[in-house]
């Protein structure tokens, strides 16, 4: 099947068209998120994000948090704190 979103440019603007599993694990993400989103609270319902125009240093913690929540900030880190399960959104 053709692409028919291929010719349309991906800006800092539109929406995402990545979505990677956050892990923990290995917490930084490849680029800035346009997007985070809560996928399962089995393991907690915590959410720690560093947004884009904040500090170092100088996180925002969400808790608790419900299966769908988006913070309203582009975020650039999620700490190793957070213990909901969550997708990055990218592209």
């Amino acid at each position: 099947m053709r692409n028919r979103y291929r010719s349309h440019p991906a800006e800092p603007t539109t929406f995402g068209r990545i979505g990677t599993i956050w892990n923990p694990a290995s917490p930084d993400l490849p680029e800035v998120a346009k997007a985070v989103a809560v996928t399962s609270i089995a393991d907690g319902t915590l959410l720690k994000v560093l947004p884009v125009g904040n500090a170092e240093g100088d996180w925002i913690t969400f808790d608790p948090v419900t299966v769908g929540y988006m913070p309203p900030f582009q975020v650039k880190e999620i700490s190793t704190d957070t213990t909901c399960d969550v997708v990055i959104v990218t592209g």
